[in-house]
């Protein structure tokens, strides 16, 4: 403070993570509070009593995100509070997913004289997907002054580009300033005319289109989502089809303006990315990668140049990272060519009658139960193309009802812990000739997890060159989670995309 006497605010909070501490005395604290927001602001009351001139700020996030039952908050200290947790469909003020953060909005301000607001305007697992907040923005303002939020933080792609940037940035810098002034329709507009010139008309149809495409039960707009999540309504292929018509038409009142040119070009690498990531998701299917040419399969022409264009507009338009902490440009590259090179594989699992045991998490649905036969690999991401169990083993059977020769069975589990997503503690492969009586022909077991955050997959290959029946792949995930990834709440997670047969 003494270094830096001009500093308005000090922030005293929890790192951006859950874990606080279990002393004794913190503890006492915490269980009269309910919960972690307990000790943490008995802290942050002390030091802000050290310093009564100075203003503190201290995080309500995570396990910190209640109010404390008895503490009030020190006068000299500003809450802020986060909605991270909420969907962006609809306003903060209506949203059903954003109930929580309103209770705990009321609650914080009846314990703290100055509470703050911090907010999310991208999907920041793809910041370049299209993400129509638009509309939502002015009721959202609204509900916090009235509720006598006093600031808010809004946090967008910050130094890359996400999904309409400068028109969000412009209307919640208006409104931030005046919330009630002009209305968000009038200051939309006023942006569109002045920054895309006589393209203006086709991009306030595409905004307007989106929306209109939004309010399907499925349509939950995540921040931490992605673009196979709205394949059925606002991100379907017939949606997507009219959103590049009216941009082709703003490209084409744009032309000969190199700036304008420009501007019209990043709202496009939205559209281009959402295809390309779909094309992954449907792999050798109606929309994916590959097409058949006679008895082998090819990259669709027009894919391979997307990926080429996509890239080299990208580094253009100042795209740094295509997620938060996620690939740039050149490593989503890579990426594309290792898929092209890697081409398809058919798979003998798709002729099987499969079986679960258990259930796989029903958050990530990805392609059902055919996820684990399509032919189609899962990526560095989770949240598609991917089945996960959640504190459960995966034990699956696959039935040819007569043998059949069987040369190799592969698998790949997915290591991403930062999701706590692990490798199996076990890995068991069986074959039976008959049905009943089954032989091993995998068992992996590992002994220990060390403290890693790369993520990577797993690779598992069984040689059998046999005639068999039915197999049988069973997986089991930690018992629990390793003290360097402690969570209360959380179990192991297992992943895994495809169990070739071949």
């Amino acid at each position: 403070m003494l270094e830096n006497p001009t500093a308005i605010y000090w922030s005293i909070a929890a790192n951006d993570d859950i874990g606080s501490c279990t002393c004794d005395l913190c503890q006492a604290i915490d269980k009269r509070e309910g919960g972690a927001q307990g000790s943490l602001i008995h802290f942050v009351n002390r030091v802000a009593g050290k310093f009564p001139d100075k203003k503190f700020t201290t995080l309500a996030y995570l396990e910190s995100a209640n109010a404390p039952a008895h503490f009030r908050v020190a006068d000299n200290v500003s809450v802020i509070l986060s909605n991270i947790d909420a969907f962006r469909k609809n306003d903060i003020s209506s949203e059903y997913s954003a109930a929580t953060f309103r209770r705990q909005l009321g609650a914080w301000k009846s314990k703290a004289k100055h509470v703050f607001v911090w907010d999310y305007l991208t999907q920041f697992t793809n910041y370049l997907a299209p993400f129509p907040i638009q509309g939502t923005m002015q009721k959202s303002m609204q509900y916090l002054k009235g509720q006598g939020v006093e600031g808010v933080f809004l946090q967008g792609g910050g130094a890359t580009y996400s999904d309409m940037a400068e028109l969000n940035a412009y209307i919640l810098a208006n409104l931030a300033w005046d919330t009630d002034g002009r209305s968000e329709e009038q200051l939309t507009d006023e942006f569109i005319e002045g920054y895309y010139g006589k393209a203006a008309p086709f991009i306030k149809k595409y905004l307007d289109l989106r929306r209109n495409h939004l309010p399907g039960a499925s349509s939950a707009l995540s921040i931490y989502g992605n673009p196979i999540d709205n394949r059925k309504d606002f991100l379907s292929p017939e949606a997507m089809d009219q959103y590049s018509t009216l941009l082709e038409k703003a490209e084409i009142a744009s032309e000969g303006n190199p700036l304008l040119e420009s501007r019209i070009r990043r709202v496009g690498l939205g559209l281009d990315y959402t295809y390309l990531q779909q094309a992954r998701f449907y792999g050798p299917h109606q929309h994916g990668i590959f097409e058949q040419d006679g008895d082998h399969w090819v990259v669709r022409p027009n894919v391979s140049r997307k990926v080429t264009q996509f890239i080299k507009d990208a580094k253009r338009l100042g795209v740094i990272e295509l997620a938060e902490g996620g690939a740039s440009p050149d490593a989503y590259a890579k990426e594309w060519s290792e898929i092209f090179n890697a081409g398809v594989r058919m798979n003998k699992a798709s002729q099987a009658s499969i079986k679960l045991k258990n259930p796989f998490d029903p958050s990530f649905p990805a392609n059902g139960l055919e996820t684990l036969s399509d032919s189609v690999p899962g990526y560095m991401d989770y949240s598609y193309n991917w089945l996960l169990w959640n504190g459960e083993p995966m034990d699956i059977t696959f039935d040819f009802e007569q043998e059949k020769h069987i040369d190799t069975i592969e698998l790949n589990f997915l290591k991403d812990v930062r999701h706590w997503i692990f490798s199996p503690k076990e890995v068991r492969i069986s074959v039976s000739k008959n049905g009943e009586d089954f032989q091993d022909v995998l068992l992996r077991k590992l002994e220990s997890q060390e403290e890693d955050y790369t993520v990577e997959k797993v690779r598992y290959r069984a040689v059998i060159n046999d005639r068999v029946k039915v197999i049988r792949v069973y997986a089991e995930p930690l018992a629990k989670l390793p003290e360097w990834r402690y969570h209360p709440k959380r179990n192991a997670l297992i992943a895994c995309d495809e169990i070739w047969i071949n």
